[in-house]
């Protein structure tokens, strides 16, 4: 059994890109993971007016990952956080067992707010007395280019075609 992974979706266009990684490793490793998505952006930072986002709206982003997974055949369970503290993503990743986390790099503006943040998830994932791992690894997915992602999702489409098309 590979490492349990989740994906943290925090509005930011590379989004799309940790989605992308996200469907990739669980593809390679246990077939599944968890998305995770603040409700109300008091915890996780969220992108300033001049950002664009990965969905617009608050379901989009899991409406995404759930297609793209699917294409990919991977099972996803999404999970809306309140705020998306820090105290709610380490008891979520601690219930779960989870040993990787996926987010998108955030913006030349954000990344010490990004890192700051991740820096207390994983102080806060130390200190829990029932975490059975000693760190949380954390893969920080690029900003893709539009047409990457694309192509990226277009040739994945055109696999399960030919995929379903040879079981048949």
């Amino acid at each position: 059994m590979g490492p349990k992974i989740a994906l943290l979706l925090s509005g930011f266009s590379s989004d799309l890109s940790a989605v992308v990684c996200a469907v990739q490793l669980a593809d390679r490793t246990g077939r599944r993971f968890y998305t995770l998505q603040a409700q109300d952006p008091g915890g996780v930072p969220t992108p300033s007016r001049g950002e664009t986002t990965a969905g617009g709206r608050l379901l989009d982003g899991f409406r995404f990952v759930a297609e793209f997974a699917g294409v990919e055949g991977v099972q996803v369970t999404c999970h809306l956080l309140g705020a998306g503290s820090v105290e709610q993503v380490a008891e979520f990743l601690l219930a779960n067992s989870i040993t990787c986390l996926v987010v998108g790099d955030w913006s030349e503006g954000f990344r010490k707010n990004q890192e700051d943040w991740l820096n207390e998830l994983r102080r806060s994932l130390r200190e829990a007395p029932q975490r059975f791992y000693p760190d949380l690894l954390v893969i920080k997915a690029p900003i893709l280019a539009e047409a990457d992602l694309k192509r990226i999702v277009s040739q994945s489409r055109r696999l399960k075609k030919l995929v379903v098309s040879k079981k048949n």
